[in-house]
């Protein structure tokens, strides 16, 4: 092709994207609300026994301290690094949202917080009943028995398939309450007893936690405390994803010829 025309076909393909109504914009991490984000969250409140029944759910208090935050060490890392302190900042803002308070100088807290973060292999909540052995890496069960509840439970309509989906790698975010220690007795140390816990998952292990966890966290923040009756509760939020934007095309002649 003869430079002349080489050169003119550049002038005009950056006429196009720079001129008028032919813009090129680029948007990252923006969100699309016509593509939704699966989460599913995960949450149980420690009942403990009277006689052969549980006790009804306890009433736990709502000033929190936050003892630590760390990434599992036991899985693949996540994608990409994180702030531990955004997360801790978005934690904290959804818990004041919950009508939960941070201790003050001075105070002692109703429950102390930890934070787990992470892609791995959870846990299936859809497994609860069964005598399993898991092997490998990833895991792969083998089913050696089930109780009669697991056994009514795996004909209900799409409960295979809900029990699959949960058996695959998940980036999570785990929020553990734990009671404040008490003095144990005379040559014993005291033993950490956990109040509640709620996981967040999304399935999507490659995704950047940097781009979903503010999501996570304000689809798990409502549940905080709370029982559930099923394995886990699926929250849609509004997908974060980068997209490109290109205006009405115009084209822009150049405004001398191009020289040889």
């Amino acid at each position: 092709m003869p430079l002349r025309s080489f050169l003119g076909i550049a002038l005009l393909v950056v006429g196009f994207l720079t001129a008028g109504g032919g813009r090129l914009q680029a948007r990252d991490g923006g969100m699309d609300p016509s593509i939704e984000l699966p989460i599913a969250v995960r949450t149980h409140v420690e009942r403990p026994f009277g006689g052969f029944r549980r006790k009804p759910p306890p009433v736990n208090g709502k000033v929190y301290g936050i003892l630590s935050i760390a990434q599992t060490k036991e899985s693949a890392p996540i994608v990409k690094p994180i702030s531990e302190n955004a997360i801790l900042a978005q934690l904290r803002s959804v818990l004041g949202k919950q009508g939960f308070r941070e201790i003050v100088a001075g105070e002692t807290p109703d429950i102390i917080l930890t934070v787990l973060y992470g892609r791995g292999f959870l846990r299936n909540p859809y497994m609860r009943g069964v005598i399993e052995d898991p092997i490998s890496d990833p895991p792969v069960v083998t089913i050696l028995g089930a109780t009669p509840d697991f056994l009514v439970r795996i004909r209900q309509a799409n409960y295979e398939s809900k029990l699959q989906k949960a058996q695959v790698e998940k980036l999570y975010i785990r929020i553990t309450a734990w009671a404040p220690p008490q003095p144990a007795a005379a040559g014993k140390k005291p033993e950490p007893k956990i109040l509640w816990h709620t996981t967040m998952v999304h399935d999507d292990a490659r995704r950047d936690l940097n781009l979903v966890y503010k999501d996570m966290l304000e689809a798990g923040a409502p549940l905080f405390d709370k029982e559930i009756e099923v394995e886990e509760v699926e929250i849609r939020k509004r997908n974060p994803q980068g997209a490109v934007e290109v205006g009405v095309p115009e084209v822009v002649s150049p405004a001398t010829p191009p020289k040889e």
